[in-house]
């Protein structure tokens, strides 16, 4: 073998460490030489320095073949733009790559895994890329390589990349829940050393050889369950998983011979019990999971065979590491990713992704009809999933549902072995629009959406127009944007005619949301390095052929990124940035003193008034509070004043990123029990100007 056959000389150190760090991160998961060589081999003929002919000819045609298939999957970027910015782009080259991520699932499991091994080895380096290569990496990882790994079992992986991407993307909060996992550790210790003895001299006096180690959760999954119990009203000190003793013994009866033992030492956490040896998860995984106290101290056990272990590090990287040696994905994951493509063949962009992540990356549940039939559905998915599901009828005729016996909304996100009744009226007229509203959660599978907008496609042409200008007028009217023609809107669509355009809306292809997010695209400028949220930032506005002036927001319409602006000289304080069509600037008369000025990158929070018509209610400020808890967002004021018609008038003064923020939240706001409209405010003349 030559040096020049096979380019064993990288063009640079770093090329050189990338292919032999892929070739390290596939050779710690077990795989076979064929599969370590293509993944240190395999970008060679993309940079035309190595033809596959000669890799056939040199090391034969496994290797060959899988550095072809490999080099395919090089679409799917794993840095540049990313795909959270892709998706708003509807870039068809891209639904392209993901369609081939999940052919390469189909035909060769190992074409996947060296392209999560590459992505391993650069998120590991991260921090010494440019920051918008860094930035985009990062995210990508979080978006799809991670919950790859994830969905195909391999915890090793999909730890270290939610981690690693976790520390870059939010050095600060990840600093933070860092230091809480440290501190709970070294209060716990002891008891933690205390069970682990305590628990291997039980094991041994019942006669179970077992391995017991322990483990703590991972960061970044701390991080989401610590926002996911603020929202229902805990504390960072309830989450009882936080660490772990894993006891590997011979086979499964000593699995269960070692949770009698662990049961009957400890008492356990009612409720606190999952089998997944009997109901193993999605991606294989089968292990027992119990959480038991010790002097107050909350430990979680796992129970597992040898085998279960490496399924659970490793996932479906674990069959080389038996007899069977298989190259491919089990048979239901094949059926899974074939079904999959063959639904949503012409989907692109947004949509396509959305389906994959639904469809393949994300972990499903399993919940019971009244007839006690299974039905697996995505994680998140609602009644009217599981309605449409079923059969297209019963989710257009769907008007409630019962879940366990009780009364919920058609919001509510089903769980593990829910026992599901769908309500229905053969009297309905159809679905509702808002259940295409993204923002507001009824349905989260792509099926759904698509079976409702097929609905409303068939409606009338001029009924779906009709309806169109309706929800495009209300939007524009709720975020203060008069001036936006429909004619505008029809271009950024990439459509032709008007009409077009409103039909499309009145069936909900396109959304209130998509609307927002085009009137304000995310800005071309490169991403920043990260920076901790604490730190103060300015407002990002670029003026013309005016320096360094000060820039500050108008108090009087309070514009945000994606509005129409003007700046406007003060006489002390710089330029004041306005709405162009503010009062304070419609009407002035020193035309001289107004700036042609834009956005510029978004890198903070903006303030925004909002108004709500409400019927007045018990628990109506509750609500509206879990909301804004729910997204994030910080109330500065809020007013309250009791009409004549019973009705009450509410002025929230909040901080929102842009303009889609603000629509998304005044959209779930209008789904509150008794609020009857919303609108954006700041349009008052006259005030704060210079």
């Amino acid at each position: 073998m030559t040096q020049d056959k096979l380019g064993a000389a990288p063009d640079t150190q770093l090329a050189l460490k990338h292919s032999l760090g892929t070739g390290l991160i596939l050779a710690e998961l077990g795989l076979d030489a064929s599969t370590i060589a293509a993944g240190i081999l395999h970008h060679l003929p993309q940079e035309g320095r190595t033809p596959v002919a000669d890799i056939e000819e040199r090391l034969g045609p496994n290797v060959a073949r899988l550095v072809e298939r490999a080099a395919r999957l090089s679409g799917l970027p794993s840095t540049g733009t990313p795909l959270s910015r892709v998706y708003a782009t509807q870039d068809n080259s891209q639904a392209e790559a993901l369609r081939s991520m999940l052919l390469a699932l189909a035909q060769d499991l190992r074409v996947v895994l060296i392209r999560l091994a590459e992505q391993m080895e650069m998120i590991g380096r991260v921090s010494s890329m440019p920051p918008e290569e860094g930035t985009s990496t990062a995210i990508n990882t979080l978006e799809v390589y991670a919950p790859l790994a994830n969905r195909l079992g391999i915890a090793r992986l999909f730890r270290d990349m939610q981690d690693m991407a976790f520390a870059y993307l939010e050095p600060e909060s990840y600093q933070q829940v860092s230091a809480q996992v440290e501190e709970r550790l070294t209060r716990w210790q002891e008891a933690l050393v205390a069970v682990k003895l305590e628990l291997e001299m039980e094991l041994a006096g019942a006669g179970i050889k077992a391995d017991v180690t322990s483990r703590t959760k991972h960061i970044y999954s701390t991080n989401l369950k610590t926002k996911r119990y603020t929202q229902q009203g805990k504390s960072f000190g309830d989450i009882h998983d936080l660490v772990a003793l894993r006891v590997v013994v011979a086979g499964i009866a000593d699995c269960y011979s070692a949770l009698g033992i662990v049961h009957g030492h400890w008492r356990p956490l009612p409720g606190e019990f999952d089998d997944f040896i009997a109901t193993p998860k999605d991606n294989g995984y089968r292990s027992l999971h119990a959480i038991v106290m010790h002097q107050e101290v909350p430990v979680e056990v796992q129970i597992r065979t040898r085998e279960m272990h490496e399924v659970a590090e490793y996932g479906v990287a674990a069959h080389w590491h038996y007899k069977e040696q298989r190259k491919s994905m089990p048979q239901e994951w094949v059926s899974l990713v074939r079904r999959s493509l063959e639904q949503h063949r012409n989907l692109s962009g947004e949509e396509l992704l959305e389906s994959i992540k639904a469809d393949v990356l994300e972990d499903k549940v399993f919940v019971y009809t009244p007839k006690g039939t299974i039905v697996e559905l995505p994680r998140g998915a609602t009644p009217l999933d599981l309605a449409y599901r079923i059969h297209t009828e019963l989710g257009h005729q769907t008007t409630g549902a019962r879940v366990n016996d009780r009364m919920v909304s058609l919001t509510y996100q089903l769980q593990n072995g829910d026992l599901v009744d769908i309500m229905r009226t053969r009297a309905s007229k159809g679905p509702s629009r808002d259940w295409l509203n993204p923002a507001l959660g009824h349905v989260a599978t792509s099926q759904s959406r698509g079976k409702i907008r097929q609905w409303f496609k068939h409606q009338q042409r001029q009924e779906n127009v009709e309806r169109g200008k309706e929800v495009v007028d209300r939007e524009l009217r709720r975020l203060g944007l008069g001036s936006v023609s429909y004619d505008d809107l029809t271009k950024a669509f990439g459509l032709n005619q008007i009409d077009e355009f409103l039909a499309t809306v009145g069936y909900g292809g396109i959304t209130t949301h998509q609307i927002a997010h085009q009137i304000a695209p995310p800005p071309p400028q490169p991403l920043p390095t990260p920076v901790p949220q604490t730190q103060p930032m300015p407002t990002q506005i670029q003026a013309t052929g005016v320096g360094n002036l000060l820039t500050r927001i108008a108090g009087c319409c309070q514009p945000l990124p994606g509005d129409p602006i003007v700046g406007y000289v003060t006489r002390a304080k710089g330029i004041s940035i306005h709405r162009q069509n503010c009062p304070s600037i419609v009407h002035e008369k020193e035309r001289d003193r107004l700036l042609s000025v834009e956005w510029g990158r978004e890198e903070m929070l903006y303030p925004a008034v909002l108004f709500i018509r409400s019927w007045d209610r018990v628990g109506l400020l509750r609500d509206i509070g879990a909301l804004m808890a729910e997204e994030e967002v910080n109330i500065q004021e809020i007013k309250a004043s009791d009409q004549k018609d019973g009705t009450a008038m509410i002025k929230l003064t909040l901080k929102v990123r842009n303009l889609a923020h603000l629509s998304r939240l005044l959209a779930r706001l209008e789904d509150i029990r008794g609020i009857i409209s919303t609108i954006r405010g700041g349009s008052a003349p006259h005030q704060e100007r210079r």
